[in-house]
């Protein structure tokens, strides 16, 4: 049929709809959309736009190099090549919590997909051989005076790095046709840190029973609580999830790899399936006696086990936590469950301890404190002609690329304050005459503290002076810093000359604190360096000199010292709060 005349008008109207029409019914469609949400839910569910939940998924799965490295990292042990394929991986374990934590959202009438979102994303923070790289790290971070590191709010360094949420706002941008109002970005903002907070919130597995959401949360209180992590100690320990599906990821975390640990061992050889510890466990978990026996002969025991015993915590955690505005489990239930995961550690972990840990630690140090003053020279625009080998020049091109002004803000946040709170906090320290708090600056700080006291008492005025002194000392550049030192040895040795000079600089470097320009230098290498994965790591370390071909060959080689384990300091960390918690539950 033709249209002619006036009915080509009428039929352009037809065909065509103003972008103000769209909007409008956009909004009336969110609106339903959004109260159709707490009709069908409980009303602890948190809600956040469908949309942006799908494609930050998304852009985590499909796009974000960490998520694919975490696939080559390990959990319980590192595993040799050719082993059974049962043995699992830090990707895998962020799959399986995924379900766990989607399954019970679902039947609790949850979020279930912030559930499933926030659990893929909860462990993504890991770093080079998973708790053992992590503790590592923090030591020789530590033990600088410079910040302590938890792969649970390292999460949401990955996030802003790999730019997750920049680009889930771009691709919904580009999805729904319109830039976003400020009240609208504002809104996703508070998303993005609801996610992280997920993540933070799951550290302190392990002594819990229930968690109650902490709905009163602000996102400055998560942008404070992310920021003390690094910064006091047992912070990140004391972080609750601002959500019911927070907690729910926070059990679902251990139930996913309790059991998947101790198949680990049986794979590894370091346990029998038929374990009498680990058959106590089983049963008082709720499996009859006579159906373990029944599956004793049966190569597949120990994959049955990891299913029913799976499906067991999972229906607990549901069960307690039916109306509940959080998650819990029973008493009983956890306490097992918890009492499993420990003798994981002493008959799965501690067996398969690798020689290779008992040199790691140093070698690494090394690396970062070669690559951090090599990035000082770099990004100084005096810098000439600087040889850099491979593995260098792809560190340098990473960490001098334009990064998110939120990463940047973050490492100066992190590096400054955490400077000001272990400086506070070891020269608290030394007038008390304790030893909780012991870094590279403690000989300088003994040695000015001691002529302190030798002028006069030491009041809260002089201890507020002497600390902003030193501060503002760190805050001078490297030169500036390595002049002054150089005068209070010329002012010390007045007629040394320029060459004993510097051999007393050399001999007495405990008199200069390292600046802040070097400890952010070293907070980032670390950054870089913990990101990668194990098998990079010792390639850089052996082209750097730091390794051995055969040190790097042995890495599969068991046998090393236990005592200089993470392992051992976690449970001897755990054990404590245990106590402390039950001397506080028997005080009230």
């Amino acid at each position: 049929m033709v249209i002619k005349g006036k009915n080509i008008k009428n039929a352009k109207r037809v065909f065509t709809e103003s972008k103000s029409s769209l909007k409008l019914k956009e909004k009336i469609r969110n609106f339903r959309e959004k109260n159709l949400f707490y009709l069908e839910h409980s009303k602890f569910a948190t809600y956040i736009d469908p949309d942006y939940l799908r494609i930050y998924e998304t852009e985590l799965v499909n796009f974000t190099k960490k998520w694919i490295r975490m696939f080559d990292q390990n959990m319980s042990a590192e595993r040799e090549p050719g082993m059974e394929g049962h043995a699992n991986t830090r990707g895998l374990h962020s799959m399986d919590t995924e379900q766990g934590a989607k399954d019970v959202a679902r039947k609790l009438l949850l979020n279930e997909d912030l559930a499933r979102v926030g659990a893929k994303g909860h462990d993504l923070g890991h770093l080079i051989y998973a708790h053992e790289g992590e503790h590592r790290l923090s030591e020789y971070l530590k033990k600088l005076g410079i910040a302590e590191l938890h792969h649970s709010t390292l999460a949401r360094m990955i996030m802003e790095e790999e730019k997750i949420h920049q680009r889930t706002l771009e691709r919904l941008s580009k999805e729904k046709g319109r830039t976003f109002t400020k009240k609208e970005i504002e809104e996703y903002e508070g998303y993005k840190l609801i996610l992280a907070d997920i993540a933070a919130a799951h550290n302190g597995e392990g002594l819990d029973y229930e968690v109650m959401a902490d709905n009163e949360k602000t996102n400055n209180d998560i942008e404070n609580e992310f920021i003390a992590s690094f910064t006091k100690p047992g912070a990140d320990r004391k972080i609750v999830s601002k959500t019911p599906e927070g907690a729910v990821v926070r059990f679902s975390d251990p139930i996913a790899y309790v059991f998947k640990d101790f198949r680990d061992g049986v794979i590894g050889g370091t346990i029998d399936v038929n374990d009498l510890d680990y058959e106590d466990i089983f049963i008082k978990m709720g499996i009859p006696k006579k159906t373990l026996d029944e599956w004793a002969l049966l190569p597949e025991k120990k994959d049955k086990l990891v299913r029913i015993g799976t499906y067991i915590l999972r229906d607990n955690l549901y069960q307690s936590s039916i109306g509940f505005n959080g998650a819990r489990m029973s008493k009983e239930m956890a306490d097992l469950m918890y009492k499993l995961r420990d003798l994981n550690y002493e008959k799965v972990v501690k067996p398969r301890t690798r020689k290779i840990m008992d040199v790691l630690g140093e070698r690494t140090e090394k690396l970062i404190d070669k690559y951090s003053n090599l990035l000082i020279k770099y990004e100084d625009p005096k810098a000439q002609n600087i040889e850099l080998n491979t593995h260098t020049k792809k560190m340098i091109r990473r960490l001098t690329m334009k990064q998110p002004e939120e990463v940047k803000e973050i490492n100066i946040n992190i590096t400054r304050k955490g400077i000001e709170s272990f400086v506070r906090r070891e020269i608290d320290d030394i007038l008390k005459g304790e030893n909780k708090c012991v870094t590279t600056r403690r000989k300088r700080f003994e040695a000015d503290i001691a002529s302190l006291k030798a002028e006069g008492r030491i009041t809260d005025e002089v201890k507020k002076t002497y600390i902003k002194r030193v501060l503002k000392e760190i805050n001078l550049s490297p030169e500036e810093s390595q002049k002054m030192l150089r005068k209070r040895i010329k002012r010390k040795y007045p007629n040394a000359t320029p060459d004993q000079i510097e051999r007393l600089a050399k001999e007495n470097s405990y008199l200069r604190l390292e600046t802040f320009t070097e400890s952010l230098a070293k907070f980032r290498t670390t950054m870089y360096i913990g990101e990668a994965s194990n098998d990079y790591l010792l390639e850089v370390l052996q082209a750097e000199g730091l390794l051995t071909q055969e040190e790097r060959k042995g890495r599969w080689i068991s046998g090393g010292d236990v005592n200089k384990s993470s392992i051992n300091a976690t449970i001897a960390s755990q054990d404590r709060e245990r106590k402390s918690r039950k001397k506080d539950s028997d005080g009230r």
